[in-house]
């Protein structure tokens, strides 16, 4: 059984180390109202293999829901889509080398804080926007 003082001890510790003060606004990513659209940047990248093509799906929810909102093939590090608030995402990106087929997933759902104080004027700050679909090993 875990002893009082010990518990009186780590309590504080835990509730203050919860809060959301740690988040930094990036003001590119600010806006004057929460109307939309916003982009969800999506990065594909794997500087061993170049040139490349990459053929990134674009989910609404899991990709079990077969929701395929968009389907494309690029060439370009870094892609951004259109994206609504509070709707989660998920984005596949598929990669062929040598004959092998490697696929990259991730998920998001954007949200958003008011911030009045980081940048120059109040404003909306959007976050959980980015994706990072590189291959690291192979």
């Amino acid at each position: 059984m875990i002893s009082k003082k010990l518990l009186i001890a780590v309590l504080p510790f835990f509730l203050l180390s919860s809060c959301e003060e740690g988040m930094i606004t990036d003001c590119d990513y600010c806006y004057d109202n929460t109307a939309g659209p916003f982009k969800l940047d999506i990065k594909v990248d794997n500087p061993v293999f170049m040139p490349y093509y990459v053929t990134i799906t674009v989910y609404e929810g899991p990709v079990e829901n077969n929701l395929v909102l968009y389907r494309f093939e690029t060439d370009w590090h870094e892609v951004s889509i259109d994206a609504f608030l509070y709707k989660t995402y998920t984005v596949t990106a598929d990669y062929y080398f040598y004959g092998q087929h490697y696929t990259a997933t991730d998920e998001t759902c954007l949200q958003v804080r008011y911030d009045e104080t980081t940048c120059e004027n109040p404003c909306y700050f959007i976050f959980g926007n980015k994706m990072n679909l590189k291959l690291r090993y192979l």
